[in-house]
């Protein structure tokens, strides 16, 4: 007997391009500070999902000073069944505003 195609899940990830800022001398942020721990989930989940016949994605976008965070999250969301947006208050506030009279996924 054949397994069934695996079922696929996509991440999608919103935030921005560049280093935060500087906690202190000794303590500097990492460049991929944030999306490292999504890539940790996602291969981490990827493993159990062997068992379980799933297969979970990571898409990346990173913003740049004058992107429209609200286009970004929408295209994100088109392609992808779930967002993690690590992003300021009101950037937050607006890529879910784009989201506020649509239809519930399931």
């Amino acid at each position: 007997m054949l397994a069934a195609n695996p079922l696929e899940i996509g991440i999608g990830y919103l935030g921005h391009a560049g280093t935060r800022a500087k906690l202190s001398l000794v303590e500097q942020p990492s460049e991929n500070d944030g999306v490292a721990g999504a890539r940790l989930a996602v291969d981490d989940n990827n493993t159990t999902g062997k068992f379980l016949n799933q297969h979970f994605t990571l898409e990346e976008v990173r913003l740049k000073d004058g992107d429209d965070v609200a286009k970004a999250a929408t295209t994100l969301a088109d392609r992808n069944g779930f967002i993690i947006a690590d992003l300021p208050a009101d950037e937050l506030l607006k890529a879910a505003m784009q989201f506020a009279n649509a239809e519930p996924c399931c």
